[in-house]
């Protein structure tokens, strides 16, 4: 069974869903339904503790049991941008050549768009060549937000 839990951040509301492992976190506008938050939901919890000391900069690497579920494609992806240290970035086309695909810059793109473990798997954290900040399936302003809040100049 899915559980629900919600997390006020600087820059949106975030929805937490878990099992015994995270399945998804991203940033919603509103409360599903009441009746779907589970407070005794430990990851949930967990979950929640470490946004918190993420978003008051206690907190650098996360610690949480993901259930990451993509084709193996993206896969690959999203477990090579979950490398990406704190305070740091590459490109699309370095990201790219980390899998030994230097050639999918785009078919990249396309798969960290497709991430549904937001700051958890840190796409915020891969950009443009040029330093643009380009499609970013949460909205480029929160992808600017988590970049200063990590100290990142673009």
């Amino acid at each position: 069974m899915k559980d629900y839990g919600y997390y006020q951040s600087p820059i949106g509301l975030i929805e937490i869903i878990a099992d015994d492992k995270i399945i998804s976190l991203g940033f919603v506008t509103e409360i599903v339904d009441d009746n779907l938050i589970n407070p005794n939901n430990l990851v949930i919890n967990q979950c929640l503790m470490q946004l918190d000391q993420y978003f008051k900069q206690e907190l650098t690497t996360f610690n949480l049991p993901l259930n990451i579920k993509g084709t193996p494609f993206q896969e690959l992806v999203w477990k090579q941008a979950s490398k990406i240290p704190y305070g740091k970035t590459i490109t699309y086309q370095e990201l790219a050549q980390k899998i030994n695909k230097p050639t999918a810059v785009r078919a990249v793109g396309s798969a960290l768009g497709k991430n549904r473990l937001a700051i958890f798997i840190p796409c915020h954290r891969v950009v443009a060549s040029n330093n643009k900040i380009i499609n970013y399936f949460w909205g480029k302003e929160r992808k600017l937000f988590l970049q200063r809040l990590e100290k990142i100049v673009t």
